[in-house]
């Protein structure tokens, strides 16, 4: 069932019939409630106002949500490594710091 913002009446539908297929790869990579939960409205936000872009000879049409939620939630963990990580450098450049003060 296509879904399109020309046709927002069949979001519903859509939603309630795939929800649980998205969200659980959602949960599954960064494995919170929370970030799942984001990561689940943005995967919609974007399969809303993308679908005319939808190619059926890429991906079905369950498919296509799905690989967004994968890639967008690995997306996620990343930069959350990479956040914690800098913060890491951070407090040992400052500790570095105050023991030379």
């Amino acid at each position: 069932m296509p879904i399109s913002p020309r046709r927002p009446q069949r979001f519903p539908q859509c939603y309630r019939s795939t929800h649980d297929r998205v969200f659980g790869p959602a949960l599954r990579v960064p494995r919170r409630d929370t970030a799942a939960a984001e990561i689940t409205q943005e995967v919609y936000l974007y399969v809303w106002n993308a679908a005319t872009h939808y190619d059926e000879r890429l991906a079905s049409p369950i498919g296509w949500p799905m690989m967004r939620t994968h890639r967008r939630a690995v997306d996620r963990v990343r930069l959350e490594l990479r956040i914690r990580e800098g913060l890491k450098r951070l407090r040992t450049c400052l500790a570095g710091s105050m023991n030379d003060a």
